[in-house]
């Protein structure tokens, strides 16, 4: 994971995709902005070019297919490890999986 204003990236560099994504608290909840970008099978999977495509969705407001907003209950993580447990929630939020499938 890699922090530029505010946004964080994960890399999966086996499955091809990187997820960008900002948490702000909002009421008594966080709010997470996520955007994905997708490597093809065909291509080798670059990360400056995985994080521009992520972060680029994620700040478009009408990409609707690789642009998520999620709430969770709770506080903004601190530590490493809470905040791997952040990364785990959205990507099941969103669904990886199925999108992996859809490649």
């Amino acid at each position: 994971m890699s922090n530029i204003s505010g946004v964080s990236f994960v890399h999966n560099v086996q499955d091809k995709y990187t997820l960008a994504y900002k948490v702000e608290p909002w009421n008594d909840r966080l709010k997470v902005e996520v955007g994905i970008a997708f490597c093809s099978p065909r291509d080798n999977f670059c990360r400056r070019i995985g994080r521009a495509v992520a972060l680029g969705r994620m700040e478009h407001e009408n990409d609707v297919n690789h642009k998520h907003t999620l709430y969770f209950s709770g506080k903004k993580p601190t530590r490493g490890e809470e905040w791997r447990m952040l990364e785990q929630a959205i990507k099941d939020e969103i669904g990886i999986s199925s999108y992996e499938m859809m490649q």
